[in-house]
């Protein structure tokens, strides 16, 4: 049996998801030869092939050797826009919410992230430690009140990359009321926040202005 927190690596060689399965090594290379399992081709004199981790994941559940071990965690993921709100105490009753409906899921090993910046920054700290959590295979879920508390945009993104490693998004409060109309304002807001905060970044002097008033259009519409 393997561990799936024993699979650390992007893409594994041929031979070694033959050690795995316990087949001859061979056999996965004919396997990606006839184009029967996912795999990437590494030219050469003699070409080579690396099977991804995902279809490693998939062949070891084929086969009943992929052991779902219990070491990965949940997280409870909050954030707000700026330190105002934080000192305010926002982000610790949004925390808080989060964990009684959380609850309802059956958490196990809980770790609560809290994340102070604009979703449209992606080099937020707590944002940056989820995904490095996630790319160690140390998360199960990951539990949001809204999608644009992780991001304001390419959320698919986010979301396959944490498919891509079993961990599943899970989104407390699903905007399904919310028209297509509103949607689009909301998006096109965004548009203008991200490319007016880069345009009067150059002015030192307004930038702090510019900041908070981009935060405030986005918290009125969160």
């Amino acid at each position: 049996m393997i561990k799936l927190s024993e699979l650390t690596k992007d893409n594994y060689t041929t031979g070694e998801v033959g050690r795995m399965l316990n087949l001859h090594p061979k056999t996965p290379y004919f396997w990606a030869l006839r184009d029967e399992i996912k795999h990437i081709v590494v030219e050469g004199p003699k070409n080579r092939f690396l099977i991804p981790k995902d279809e490693v994941i998939r062949l070891l559940k084929t086969h009943q050797l992929l052991l779902e071990d219990d070491s990965r965690k949940d997280v409870i993921y909050a954030r707000v826009s700026s330190h105002g709100q934080a000192r305010n105490g926002d982000l610790d009753r949004q925390l808080v919410l989060d964990l009684e409906q959380a609850s309802a899921y059956g958490l196990k090993g809980v770790e609560l992230i809290k994340d102070i910046g604009s979703g449209l920054n992606t080099r937020r700290k707590g944002l940056l430690k989820l995904v490095e959590m996630v790319r160690n295979n140390e998360v199960s879920r990951v539990f949001i009140s809204h999608k644009d508390r992780l991001t304001r945009f390419g959320f698919e993104y986010l979301q396959w990359f944490f498919e891509d490693h079993q961990t599943e998004i899970v989104v407390l409060e699903p905007d399904e009321n919310k028209s297509p109309q509103e949607e689009l304002v909301e998006d096109l807001l965004s548009l203008i926040a991200s490319f007016s905060g880069r345009l009067y970044g150059i002015r030192a002097g307004d930038k702090k202005k510019l900041r908070q008033k981009i935060e405030e259009i986005q918290e009125e519409k969160c």
